[in-house]
């Protein structure tokens, strides 16, 4: 265990300072977004390589690499600040002066010089410095407190901007979700319209059909009962129903079809709700008007045995692939 914890910060500092392979940056760089462990880690490994750099400890390469790092962190003058003061606090003068000098310029530049620190530092620490150890050792532990109160603002910050992109992520995506669902709304009347349409057609034309129908038979209306299907919906609800006085001997069954599948014949398969198969018929050809396409399927009603009945319209279209539609109806007889 404690093998894999030094390779994990092994890993984080060559990370720190911009060694690591590009693929291995982007995914470490993705966990510690989401870890919070790793993310903690991240922030030890970065604390003690500031304290290195403060102190003169890493290498040529490393110091340059390091340097490149703060060049770009937030925040990192301040941190720079609080790393001079606790080497100034644990550590005499002398040898302090010296770890400046050896340093070599920050990466800030002229904001933040180890001279600045050095004259912050002198400020805070003029009494401790004239020997008093205790009340150096209570500076030191002061100081102590401000790092840890830092890091934890560091900490919140990172956290909160993550928060905030998170959101941020999370309003796209509803955003969108919302303009899809807006499309499909749009697309769902526009078919709802086309198909009220196509009904109220199929109905004018199936009455005249009746009318005609009624005339030539001279039986005044019993002989032929006709009812147009509707596809059910979704979420359910009531079959369509046809009630059948004591003259009628035929069943005219109308089902619209889509024009888009430019299917040339369709077949039909007609059976109780229970599974009983009724009738089987292959070669309907679909009858178009401008209102839309139906198929026709007359029916005696001494083959309608029972109350409840499912009809599946079957097509072949161009593409080669079968498209099966149910219908569900019921009949009531006087």
């Amino acid at each position: 265990m404690r093998i894999r914890q030094d390779e994990q910060r092994s890993r984080l500092r060559r990370y720190l300072l911009g060694v690591l392979p590009e693929a291995e940056r982007a995914e470490l760089a993705d966990r510690y977004f989401h870890d919070e462990e790793l993310f903690d880690q991240l922030l030890e490994v970065e604390n003690e390589l500031l304290d290195q750099y403060v102190r003169g400890q890493l290498s040529a390469d490393d110091q340059r690499s390091f340097r490149a790092y703060l060049s770009i962190l937030p925040g990192s003058e301040s941190k720079l600040a609080t790393a001079f003061a606790l080497m100034e606090a644990t550590a005499d003068r002398k040898a302090a002066t010296a770890s400046l000098a050896a340093i070599g310029p920050t990466p800030i530049n002229e904001r933040v010089t180890a001279r600045t620190a050095h004259n912050l530092l002198w400020k805070v620490f003029r009494s401790s410095i004239s020997g008093d150890r205790t009340l150096r050792y209570a500076t030191a532990a002061m100081l102590l407190v401000m790092v840890a109160a830092l890091a934890y603002l560091s900490v919140t910050e990172r956290r909160l901007r993550r928060e905030v992109e998170r959101l941020q992520v999370e309003r796209g995506t509803i955003e969108q979700a919302q303009v899809g669902l807006a499309a499909k709304a749009q697309a769902a009347e526009q078919q709802q319209a086309t198909q009220r349409d196509l009904i109220q057609g199929l109905e004018k034309e199936l009455a005249q059909a009746k009318q005609l129908q009624e005339h030539q038979s001279g039986t005044g209306g019993g002989v032929l009962a006709t009812l147009f299907l509707t596809p059910p919906l979704r979420s359910g609800g009531t079959p369509d129903s046809l009630v059948l006085l004591p003259a009628t001997k035929t069943v005219l069954l109308a089902v619209p079809v889509d024009n888009k599948e430019q299917s040339r014949s369709y077949r039909a398969v007609l059976q109780t709700t229970a599974g009983g198969v009724i009738l089987k018929s292959g070669g309907l050809h679909p009858h178009k008007s401008p209102r839309g396409a139906s198929i026709a399927l007359r029916l005696p009603v001494s083959v309608l045995k029972g109350d409840h009945f499912k009809l599946t319209i079957i097509g072949m279209p161009t593409e080669g692939v079968e498209i099966a539609r149910d219908y569900y109806f019921a009949l009531a007889r006087k």
